[in-house]
């Protein structure tokens, strides 16, 4: 690998760094989950009313089939980390729902 091709290399795998860092953010995961259930809901309603015209239906269905596909990116994005990025580098990323803490989920209060 040339010095140029290492340099941009490590460019590439330091930015999905960041963003691997941010995305396994709990209350990044939240939101968007939050976020596109809602809009989802919304969308569902605009593709059953009857008062909306075909084509404002057939447009909401279209955005409801993006949001959905946004609201299970963690989950792909999660399956997709650990896949080789360009040579030798892999990263892995863990988004999986954080677990209460033993110690706090056995307290019992008096």
């Amino acid at each position: 690998m040339s010095p140029t091709q290492a340099h941009n290399h490590k460019i590439a795998a330091e930015g999905l760094g960041r963003i691997t860092r941010l995305i396994a953010q709990p209350d990044f995961i939240w939101f968007l989950r939050e976020a596109a259930g809602k809009e989802l809901t919304r969308l569902d309603n605009l593709i059953h009313d009857r008062k909306e015209s075909k084509e404002d239906r057939e447009a909401a269905l279209s955005e409801w089939l993006a949001v959905k596909r946004l609201a299970e990116w963690p989950e792909t994005f999660a399956n997709d980390c650990g896949k080789t990025l360009g040579h030798e580098h892999r990263i892995t990323l863990d988004i999986t729902e954080p677990k209460p803490d033993a110690a706090r989920a056995t307290e019992t209060t008096t």
